[in-house]
């Protein structure tokens, strides 16, 4: 995952500790939002907001956080297989254990 990590942090070709601090977020982002598509979270989602614009549409303002919009109310079991589905992709990247 490190090696992973270093390639994608490269491509934005930071100048300064911040700027490295905020793409190494964006590339986390990126990595969450890849396990949310995988567990099948947009059948019942939208991702919106700052975030989104700067990811799927290039603005040129960073944001932290990961904006969505729920299409329907899931119940008690889709909420924790999606969890579980999630935590699964942070453990196999290598961000938790």
């Amino acid at each position: 995952m490190i090696d992973i990590l270093h390639k994608r942090l490269e491509r934005y070709s930071a100048s300064d500790a911040k700027q490295e601090e905020q793409a190494l977020k964006e590339i986390l982002q990126e990595v969450a939002l890849y396990g949310l598509w995988r567990a099948d979270f947009f059948e019942i989602a939208a991702f919106q907001g700052g975030t989104c614009l700067r990811i799927l549409h290039g603005l040129p303002r960073f944001s932290e956080d990961l904006d969505f919009i729920l299409r329907d109310s899931p119940d008690n079991d889709m909420v924790q297989a999606l969890i579980a589905r999630q935590v699964s992709g942070l453990v196999a990247y290598g961000i938790i254990h």
